[in-house]
Parts: structure tokens; C-alpha cells; sequence
């Protein structure tokens, strides 16, 4: 008996045999990896390599006068780009950050400003002719037979002088009264041929020279209150006695002292000046007429404080506590910026570095 297959059954079992045939041809195809071309790699480029500076240094310090806070802080467009996405809390985090960033820099630009320019100082060669010495004024100079009446000092550079120093005496005497007070006035806007007549260039016993006369103040014209610089009040029972109590400085339009330096020596021996501390007089009435002001001069006025190491005479700065701020969570009034000094090792009399 002969089947008969229909023409749709051959060409089912036709197509069937190609897909079988296609299945077979693919698994062959992919273990013999023949889909695939062997592409050549690409060079690889070296990228050069730059060295890099390693520093031990804050990234807020500035690098020598160089500020880094303005690459720290993010650009005008970022903080546009971010303000817009950023909740408010997240923005107001940011600004506080900011502004310590900022305030940071500030206080390393200012500690750098003055270590900067106290180096100038104490590097300055200390033989500069008779232009420097006529500069320099020594209240604790030798006074002579008479007795200092006066000193010049801050000459420019056409000669003139721009401070006169008045020494008081008790009496008015400065053969047989003691030291009163030193007041120093600016005479930058004065005639001063007056002053300079009588003036001439007077040695110290360390060596050192200034400009001084023996003769009373030939004219106060224009010596006044709004004329001060600074007034430095002596104290001590007898002539030859004397130390400095005080010093009025930074006065202003009103005539006003705004500082005040206290002398203490009674910390250690009560011969040897132990510290100075300098206090705000601003927006307080003190009256310096008696030594009871100095218990109106509180802690949260003090600006500067100065230690002393070393004999009476032979005192010498040991370290300084400078830049005071009032801490607004604890309300203390805390320095914030400390200098010591370095001496010489071996004779501990040169003064090495600050």
C-alpha cells in the first residue's frame, strides 16, 4: 500500500531539516569563534608623569604669600549650579563653612604679616650711621649730671624730627626729683628748630645713642593733649628707683587713651618685670589719677600679654599671647595667636629666632 504525503507535510519537514541544520551550523560557528574578527589592539599611550610637590604644610596656610583660601572655596557658577538643587539647611551649611574658610585665611595672613615684618626688624644691621641712632630714645639712659629733659627721635629724612619725649620730674627738678612720667608727643606738624637747638647725641652704657638735651623744653607750644602719642607713668619711692608702671597709648580724636600696658612685677622675686599686660580702655571712663583703675581692667579687656624671663635689668621677652577673642559658645576671652622668642643657647643673651 503506497502512503501518499501531502505536498504541506514535505515542506513542514523541509523546513524543519534547514532549522536543524541552521541550529547546528550556529553551535559549530561559536566554538570555532568564526563570527568574530582578531582585531589588533590599541596602543596604549604612556601619559607622561608629573611630579608632584608634597608639603607638610595646612592647605589653609597660605604658601609664602600666596593665599590658597580662594581654591578651597567654590567658584561663582558651581555655587549657582548647586544653590539650585541644594535644601536651604544644606545652603546654610555650606555659607558657615565658607565663612571659616575665610576667616582662617584671614587670621594666617595676619600671623604672617607680622612674623614677616618682625624679622625685618630683628634682621636690620645694627650699625646704620647717625640717622639711626638719632631714631633711638632710652628712658632708662644714663641721665647725666643734669638729668634728661627731653629726647627726639623718628627723624626723616631731611632731619626733622617727628616725636619729642618730655621727661617729668618730681619738683621739675631732674638733678634731685625722681621720674615721674615720660609723654610723648607728635611734633611731625611743628617747628621743631626750638627742640633740636639744644639737643645732641648721647651715649648709653650698653653702647647705644640717642638725641637728648640737658635743658628744660625751650617752648610747649603745641605740646597738648591732642598732641599725645603715649604717656608712660613711672613709679617708685626715690631717684634712681624708678620703673615703669603703666603706659597710655593709641589715643584718639577725642584725646582718649584706647590701650593701656600694666608693668607687673610682683608674679616671682617683685624686682623683675614677670609680664605686661596690654587691655581695651575703649568705651569705659578710667581715671588715671590713682592706681584704682587697674581694678576696672577685667579679663575680657585683655588684648596682648607679654611674659618676661631673667634678672631685674636683664629681663628679656619670652613668649607673647596676642590676637584675643571672646569664644561665642563658651564666652571666654582666649588668645589666639602665640610668638615666642628664641634665644642663643650657648650665652642665652642673642636672640636666635621668633
Amino acid at each position: 500500500m503506497i502512503e501518499y504525503y501531502g505536498s504541506k507535510k514535505l515542506s513542514t519537514k523541509v523546513i524543519a531539516s534547514l532549522l536543524v541544520v541552521s541550529f547546528l551550523w550556529y553551535d559549530i560557528a561559536w566554538a570555532g569563534d568564526l563570527f568574530y574578527y582578531n582585531i589588533e589592539p590599541n596602543k596604549v599611550s604612556v601619559v607622561p608623569q608629573i611630579p608632584a610637590e608634597v608639603t607638610h604644610y595646612d592647605l589653609l596656610s597660605s604658601n609664602k604669600n600666596k593665599s590658597v583660601a580662594p581654591g578651597l572655596l567654590p567658584t561663582s557658577q558651581d555655587k549657582e549650579q548647586s544653590n539650585k538643587f541644594a535644601p536651604a539647611y544644606i545652603q546654610d551649611q555650606q555659607e558657615k563653612h565658607e565663612g571659616i574658610i575665610r576667616q582662617k585665611q584671614d587670621t594666617e595672613d595676619l600671623m604672617l604679616t607680622f612674623d614677616q615684618d618682625l624679622r625685618n626688624k630683628i634682621n636690620k644691621p645694627e650699625e646704620e650711621g647717625l640717622e639711626l641712632k638719632k631714631k633711638r630714645s632710652s628712658p632708662e639712659a644714663n641721665l647725666g649730671p643734669g638729668g634728661i629733659y627731653y629726647t627726639l627721635e623718628d627723624y626723616d629724612q631731611g632731619g626733622k624730627p617727628g616725636q619729642i619725649n618730655v621727661y617729668k620730674y618730681e619738683g621739675d627738678n631732674a638733678r634731685s626729683g625722681k621720674l615721674l612720667e615720660i609723654i610723648s608727643y607728635d611734633v611731625s606738624g611743628l617747628e621743631t628748630n626750638p627742640f633740636v637747638g639744644s639737643v645732641k647725641e648721647i651715649k648709653t652704657d650698653d653702647g647705644n645713642s640717642f638725641m637728648g638735651s640737658y635743658s628744660q623744653v625751650p617752648s610747649t607750644d603745641g605740646l597738648n593733649e591732642s598732641t599725645i602719642i603715649s604717656r608712660t607713668v613711672y613709679s617708685g619711692a626715690t631717684k634712681g628707683k624708678e620703673r615703669i608702671d603703666y603706659i597710655l597709648s593709641g589715643y584718639d580724636e577725642d584725646d582718649i587713651p584706647g590701650e593701656v600696658t600694666i608693668y607687673d612685677y610682683s608674679r616671682v622675686s617683685g624686682s623683675s618685670l614677670d609680664e605686661t599686660r596690654t587691655y581695651n580702655t575703649k568705651m569705659i571712663e578710667l581715671d588715671y589719677s590713682n592706681s584704682s583703675f587697674k581694678n576696672q581692667l577685667t579679663e575680657d579687656r585683655m588684648i596682648r600679654l607679654s611674659v618676661y624671663t631673667g634678672a631685674d635689668k636683664k629681663e628679656k621677652v619670652s613668649y607673647v599671647l596676642d590676637t584675643y577673642v571672646i569664644g561665642d559658645e563658651d564666652g571666654k576671652n582666649a588668645p589666639h595667636q602665640v610668638v615666642i622668642y628664641d634665644y642663643d643657647k650657648a650665652s642665652g643673651e642673642a636672640l636666635d629666632e621668633v
